[in-house]
């Protein structure tokens, strides 16, 4: 923030995925964030033993990269509006993927909104995944980047999501605490964003529960992903998209 600066790169933040924009994306840095609950899932699945994930924005694709893989070698992982998907291992909980069952296998998601959000994001210079249990690990590897980065909010049904808007906040707080933050510019929605998550730390399982993905959670009785989700900060793990989001890869320590 201030004067413009020859090294200075931007922070943005995407709201809904709808809205995104073409510069919002090429040659940036992607962040997706689906805090309820694709982001937080993988992460947790990454950090507790599989040794990959694939997202597919379909369930016919993500049986079908099942069967050429062998069923025995990985976790199918996937909802429709909340609801598991028939003949699939786990549903979208991220309370589901114990290291036992996660070790040494292949992840293949495929979800209601995070998942969407990849093609979303294509062009990206690179994709990354968010939730709140990885703000600092996001704002560590954006701040070694040092490119222009938006954070972008998956959404629930189409829907702006108070959760992913404290989640970029969050992110948007650490960048700002690392050494390179004098060469940040932080774009309007990014301040909104910051301004969501000073306003919610102190209580964030609250403000999860009131929030839109939250209240269609405790609909269907999952208030205990609600809490496992507003977790903050609990891996230091970046998971990647690769090979233009047909891998997706942590960098970081797992657990």
């Amino acid at each position: 923030m201030g004067m413009t600066m020859a090294n200075e790169w931007h922070l943005d933040v995407c709201f809904e995925q709808a809205s995104l924009t073409r510069k919002q994306v090429k040659g940036r840095v992607v962040v997706v964030i689906d805090v309820l609950r694709a982001g937080t899932t993988l992460v947790t699945a990454l950090a507790h033993g599989c040794r990959k994930a694939m997202a597919f924005k379909d369930v016919t694709a993500a049986r079908r990269a099942a069967a050429r893989l062998g069923r025995q070698r990985v976790i199918m992982g996937g909802e429709r509006n909340r609801v598991l998907i028939p003949g699939f291992d786990c549903g979208n909980s991220p309370l589901e993927y114990t290291p036992k069952r996660c070790s040494g296998k292949v992840l293949i998601l495929t979800t209601t909104n995070g998942t969407k959000a990849i093609t979303r994001a294509a062009g990206a210079r690179r994709i990354l995944f968010a939730a709140l249990c990885n703000t600092a690990a996001i704002a560590a590897c954006l701040a070694r980047a040092k490119c222009d980065a938006t954070l972008l909010c998956a959404g629930t049904d189409g829907e702006t999501t108070l959760e992913d808007i404290i989640c970029a906040g969050a992110i948007v707080d650490r960048v700002l605490r690392t050494p390179v933050a004098a060469n940040v510019f932080v774009e309007d929605a990014a301040r909104i964003a910051h301004e969501s998550y000073r306003s919610n730390r102190h209580d964030l399982v609250k403000a999860l529960r009131e929030s839109y993905g939250g209240r269609e959670l405790l609909k269907v009785g999952m208030d205990e992903d609600i809490v496992e989700c507003a977790k903050l900060d609990t891996f230091e793990l970046v998971p990647v998209c690769e090979d233009g989001g047909a891998r997706i890869v942590a960098v970081g320590r797992r657990t």
